[in-house]
């Protein structure tokens, strides 16, 4: 802040603090000593103020301040102060609104419910019709310009735009700053057309709306350039294809404000805002109950029929976009600054310099670290997971960079001194370098006790925010100035349990891990992040049946709750009861909740994306699911669980060509992995590539472990994901039955697993005493497990499909019907489809033909795992073929992968 600017306003304002800066101006958080109340300070850029004049400016900033509306920010005051020597400062006051921006909740929760975008949008519209009736267009309005303050809808920034237009206006072109934002201009906007009137907001406004309910706006590109011309040439992708919850009514509404042409749009936003009434009021009517036989008739303007536009006119519009956008960006490169939107950051694993034994230390503190630069919402931090891969590498900084997508790295090294009288000391030696030239932006030392480790962290996070020219809000200040606990012992046992969860999913170290926190709470009973973690490790314990007790849930929820009462604003507590409801109790919707409310203090956690996106896959929420996990592989873009899960999301939904790109991805980083290779399995069955299928098996098993590869076709790992797995590729192949043969139950993390497994190979060899053998063995570990766990219904799945191949027909419906009930796909939409897939298979076995079909036709309806392939070639399917509804139902094609 400058020194000039706070004395100058000194008898008027007190300058607080800055508050965030942008394109044409920097905010503070100012205190108005004549009125004693809090005001936003907004004092445009010296090169900007030279280019308008203050004359203009303050004209326009009168004209602005007339604006007396609900849902618009009034202006209070506006001035100028003038330096001997030095830029004129051009400035003017609006209230503080203690509130959000609409960007800032489409970060938190990019898809905005139905009715609360239509409310927003309608509260916006209205503003804006009264500024066009007082002959003030706005020309920039985008959510970073909408405030959401106790649920409503309040307009900022009415002035600058029409201050800089007005310069043009008289013949001053060479601003250097374009009006208007480029995913929110209006096509007239975007080729720099003078004569622009308020149907311009209208197109900005119709944007908006887009992206509340689509989550992205209708057009996207790397530069301002590849989103002008997508817009110029392109058709507004449908609304109901991204989120078909949306009404037909409201997305005609939608294509009407986005209209190319400004004749076709709505003529003012306040036609806008009555056609979204009457859009809302025609679903409310045609989904309501009444006894009236007439139907209620509503009025929405028509989208218009969009006529193809001529190649010359094309060729002439592509030359306007390129001069005018050529222009713009050699005007801005004279005042060169970071590209827009969120950059990217990776921090690397920090080098270990101590004792071997020290290096859970050295990875504990870059976790903490990376978590502290999680919370800042204008940073995008790529997750351990991605970066764990690059401890030790020769890579080069470009080379990591690019393969992470990221602009910048921080790496480092730690060294733990421990001396004989119990003191130590840590030596933190960090450095930020910017990933396009090689600069060091950034480096220095800390020799600290280690006392104040956590001064270090949060010092580390400050210089790294800093340097990368990054503006922290209040909250985020505090978040990144964490001390979770005073005890370093309790904190070095808190270390050792984060370094054994992440181990892998193996029950000791799950158990060692839960058991490290347990230690830290009791050294210090107020110990947030560590009661939390706690709670989160006994989740998982029982989510991965290692504890699958109500002693593990009730100690799960009672660290949980501890963690909250004492941290309620801290993002872990909020983690973990979130698994809890999730893991636990199967809550979605409580679990989601608490997700969302981390997510506000973690904006960039990719872990958060992975969580909420697979509690919505369970939800049958595809969409979101799909969007939280795209977000997830961008801020983890090395993770091969990511990148597998949102395959494995495609594959449910029958995206088979994005399913077997996103699954070759992972298997290129991750050659050894079995989860992308039967995900690569199973998108080809569904395509009914069974050759190719067969050719990618091969290649399987020449990089992965044969006994890791055949434990995850039996099915381990997923609710009655037997029934879908196919694994009749392996069993069924002469070349691998040998290999099979060989297996012992002591090569299987679940003995049923390998009973069932066998007893598959041998029914397809048609030895029948060996596969009865094995499924008595497997029959009778679940009907065990059945008595001990009456309501888990996989259990009770895997005994029926056993029963049904026993020939024990009645006993065999009895477990796959209870198993459905258990978990119907109203509850569960991802293992409850796999659960009435077992329960076809089931019917299919033992004769009930008519049963099963019933249940395929809707499995093939919906998104699941089954697919007309899998049908064709699965040989637990053969009962069925040759039924003329089998055949009719499996004739289904899906476009092969290019």
């Amino acid at each position: 802040m400058d020194s000039t600017l706070a004395a100058a306003l000194s008898d008027r304002y007190r300058i607080e603090r800055e508050l965030g800066r942008g394109g044409m101006a920097v905010v503070y958080l100012a205190h108005d000593l004549r009125h004693e109340r809090p005001v936003a300070l907004k004092v445009l850029h010296p090169e900007l103020a030279q280019t308008l004049g203050t004359d203009r400016f303050l004209r326009e900033i009168k004209l602005a301040a007339r604006l007396q509306h609900p849902h618009i920010v009034s202006v209070h005051d506006s001035g100028e102060v003038r330096t001997s020597g030095g830029p004129a400062y051009l400035w003017f006051t609006m209230p503080y609104i203690e509130g959000e921006s609409l960007r800032d909740r489409l970060r938190r929760e990019r898809q905005l419910p139905v009715e609360e975008a239509v409310r927003i949008t309608r509260e916006v519209a209205l503003a804006l019709d009264f500024a066009h009736r007082h002959g003030i267009i706005h020309r920039d309005v985008k959510p970073e310009n909408v405030l959401l303050v106790d649920d409503q809808a309040l307009v900022a920034d009415f002035g600058i735009g029409r201050a800089i237009d007005s310069a043009a206006d008289d013949g001053i072109t060479n601003t250097g700053f374009a009006i208007g934002t480029p995913a929110y201009m209006s096509p007239e906007q975007a080729v720099g057309q003078r004569d622009i009137d308020g149907r311009t907001d209208v197109y900005s406004l119709g944007v908006v709306l887009y992206e509340m309910l689509a989550g992205e706006p209708p057009f996207g590109g790397p530069t301002a350039q590849a989103i002008i011309a997508k817009r110029m040439t392109g058709e507004v992708p449908s609304l109901r294809s991204l989120r078909p919850s949306v009404p037909e009514p409201l997305e005609r509404v939608v294509l009407t404000a986005l209209a190319p042409i400004p004749a076709d749009r709505f003529a003012t936003p306040g036609q806008f805002a009555q056609a979204l009434s009457a859009s809302v009021a025609a679903v409310s009517s045609s989904t309501a109950t009444t006894a009236s036989a007439a139907p209620v008739e509503t009025r929405v303007a028509p989208a218009p029929r969009r006529k193809p536009i001529p190649s010359w006119l094309t060729f002439v519009l592509g030359l306007l976009v390129t001069a005018t956008m050529g222009l713009f960006l050699w005007q801005r490169s004279r005042h060169p600054s970071e590209p827009a939107g969120t950059k990217m950051l990776a921090v690397l694993p920090f080098k270990n310099m101590g004792a071997p034994g020290d290096q859970y230390f050295a990875d504990g503190l870059t976790e903490e670290i990376t978590s502290r630069l999680a919370g800042v919402s204008d940073l995008g931090v790529v997750s351990r997971t991605s970066t764990d891969p690059y401890k030790g590498t020769n890579k080069n900084i470009r080379e990591i960079g690019q393969e992470l997508g990221v602009g910048y790295i921080l790496e480092g090294s730690v060294r733990w001194e421990k001396s004989p009288g119990g003191g130590s000391r840590v030596r933190v030696t960090p450095q930020l370098i910017r990933v396009s030239d090689d600069r060091h932006l950034w480096t220095d030392r800390y020799d600290a006790e280690l006392a104040d480790v956590f001064q270090v962290q949060s010092n580390i996070a400050e210089q790294v925010t800093s340097a990368m020219d990054l503006a922290l809000d209040p909250s985020e200040k505090r978040a990144i100035n964490e001390r979770p606990t005073a005890n370093t012992e309790a904190y070095v046992l808190y270390l050792r349990g984060i370094e054994y969860g992440t181990r892998g999913p193996h029950r000791e170290d799950y158990r060692n891990s839960v058991e490290m926190f347990r230690r830290a709470v009791a050294l210090d009973s107020n110990f947030a992040h560590a009661w939390a973690s706690l709670s989160e490790g006994r989740s998982r314990e029982y989510w991965f049946f290692f504890d699958r007790s109500e002693a593990a849930l009730s100690e799960a929820k009672a660290a949980a709750e501890r963690a909250l009462r004492l941290r309620p604003d801290l993002a872990e507590s909020h983690i973990a009861m979130g698994y809890y409801y999730y893991w636990g109790k199967l809550d979605y919707d409580r679990a989601l909740q608490e997700f969302a409310l981390a997510q506000e203090r973690q904006p960039n956690n990719a872990d958060l994306y992975m969580a909420s996106a697979s509690v919505r896959r369970r939800q049958g929420r595809w969409p979101g699911a799909v969007a939280d996990f795209e977000k997830a592989v961008k801020l983890n873009p090395r993770s091969t669980d990511a990148i597998g899960n949102l395959a494995e999301t495609y594959s449910l939904i029958r995206k088979y060509s994005l399913a077997c790109s996103s699954a070759d991805r992972a298997i290129s980083i991750g050659p050894d992995h079995t989860f992308p290779r039967w995900l690569k399995l199973q998108c080809l069955i569904g395509q009914d590539s069974l050759r190719e299928a067969t050719e990618v098996l091969r290649e399987a098993l020449k990089a992965v472990e044969f006994v890791q590869f055949s434990r995850w076709g039996s099915g381990v790992g997923a609710i009655a994901s037997f029934a879908v797995t196919p694994n009749f590729l392996l069993i069924g192949d002469s070349l691998y039955q040998p290999k099979l043969e060989q297996l012992t139950v002591a090569d299987f993390v679940d003995s049923v697993g390998f009973y069932r497994l066998k007893a598959d190979m041998y029914r397809i060899q048609g030895r029948a005493t060996l596969e009865r053998a094995h499924l008595d063995s497997a029959g009778a570990i679940l009907e065990s497990g059945v008595k001990v766990h009456p309501d888990e219904a996989n259990l009770h799945a895997q005994l029926g499909l056993v029963y049904a191949h026993l020939g024990k027909k009645t006993e065999a419906v009895r477990e796959g019907e209870t198993a459905t009930k258990l978990l119907p796909i109203d509850r569960e939409a991802y293992r409850g489809a796999n659960l009435q897939a077992v329960l076809a298979m089931i019917y299919a076995t033992v004769g009930m033909r008519s049963q099963s079909l019933d249940l395929l036709e809707h499995l093939l309806s919906i998104p699941s795992q089954i697919n007309a392939g899998l049908l064709r070639h699965d040989p637990r399917w053969a009962a069925l073929r040759g039924d003329p509804r089998f055949e009719k139902v499996t004739r289904v094609q899906y476009p092969k992968s290019p």
